[in-house]
């Protein structure tokens, strides 16, 4: 008898939690919190964007939409997010092809070549069980937890309880339409910082593979989907990104603003009068070849 009440106690907890972690998956999938889950909450909207910008967090901060969409003609939005790279980036463009986004043309800003999933990848988790690429891409990563967090959901909120729990929690029940470091059309800048918190060190030199896999699929999706795509470097402070191999549509403005610490947040990143400046520095360029 009491092993029979342990079993049914083990069945009610186990559907319990299975229930939550379903509910918090919907909930996430639904609200606006994150880039991951615009992609499936906002369909609408990115489908009507002409220009879709993914990156990390040099697309994130480099480019004023409302910039970009006076001088184009065009409706612009900006789906890169902090501390991602090209392997999540193509996750991405997956992920909106399979729900029938096809914009005219993507600005892919390439900050990290890696083969590692991101960080940031956890961000994605709520599409478990849900989404076919999120599954193959996690399940590569970590085989362990892709089994634990399918068979027992709430582990994952649990364990990122930062990141997915909390966020989730307060746009559920306080603000519904919260976004985390970004704006309605998915823009987000840095403050401007005294340059002299800035080194002024040796110009690096950093050479990316054009020929990588990761990109070489993103290239082939967008070709096969009729999308133009434009592989962006953004400006770095002393440091020029130089490529061992030329593609149509390669935009390389890396070292455009040589070390001019007046324009930077930090080495990686530009501040807000240096977004602005290169907003329109990249416009001309974008007018050019569209």
């Amino acid at each position: 008898m009491l092993a029979k009440r342990w079993l049914v106690f083990a069945i009610v907890v186990y559907v319990l939690q299975f229930a939550i972690g379903q509910i918090l998956d919907y909930s996430f999938l639904k609200s606006e919190i994150y880039k991951s889950a615009v992609i499936n909450s906002q369909v609408e909207k990115l489908t009507s964007s002409d220009i879709l910008i993914f990156g990390g967090s040099n697309g994130l901060v480099s480019f004023d939409n409302r910039i970009l969409e006076e001088r184009t003609h065009k409706e612009v939005y900006n789906l890169s997010e902090d501390d991602t790279n090209l392997k999540l980036h193509l996750l991405q463009l997956k992920l909106i092809l399979n729900r029938g986004i096809k914009p005219e043309r993507i600005i892919l800003v390439i900050g990290s070549m890696e083969e590692s999933l991101s960080r940031n990848f956890l961000r994605y988790l709520p599409y478990l069980s849900h989404d076919e690429f999120v599954n193959n891409d996690f399940q590569k990563f970590s085989k362990l937890e892709f089994q634990a967090f399918k068979i027992f959901p709430i582990f994952k909120w649990a364990k990122y309880n930062n990141d997915l729990l909390y966020p989730t929690l307060y746009s559920m029940f306080l603000n519904k339409n919260y976004h985390h470091r970004f704006d309605s059309n998915g823009d987000y800048e840095y403050p401007v910082v005294s340059a002299e918190t800035l080194e002024n060190g040796i110009k690096q030199k950093v050479e990316l593979n054009y020929l990588d896999s990761n990109l070489v699929e993103f290239k082939n999706l967008c070709l096969q989907n009729g999308i133009a795509l434009n592989i962006v470097n953004t400006p770095f402070l002393n440091k020029e990104i130089t490529w061992n191999g030329y593609g149509e549509g390669l935009m390389n403005f890396s070292s455009v603003f040589g070390n001019n610490s007046n324009l930077f947040y930090d080495a990686a990143h530009i501040n807000k009068n240096g977004k602005l400046l290169f907003s329109n520095i990249f416009a001309d360029s974008l007018i050019k070849v569209m």
